[in-house]
């Protein structure tokens, strides 16, 4: 297994152009983002305000998607200045 998705994120990546993966991954990153705030603003109200454990589930899933976010604004600005 582990050789197969190494081979296919290999393949993807050397087929592929920055512009089209940046694009693509931080849209996709972007929108699952977006996905994920929204459910941990209405976890809350549809528990009524009791769903701590729920809340704090998200809150782990929301950091990684702000660094990911973080790397492509960056690395997008940063083609945009060179």
């Amino acid at each position: 297994m582990t050789t197969t998705v190494t081979g296919l994120v290999s393949s993807s990546l050397t087929q592929h152009s920055y512009d089209f993966l940046s694009t693509h991954i931080g849209l996709a990153v972007i929108i699952l983002l977006a996905f994920v705030m929204l459910l941990r603003e209405l976890v809350p109200i549809v528990r009524n305000g009791d769903a701590p454990l729920q809340v704090r589930g998200l809150d782990v899933a929301v950091l990684p998607l702000l660094i990911v976010f973080a790397i492509v604004v960056l690395a997008r600005l940063a083609d945009l200045l060179v």
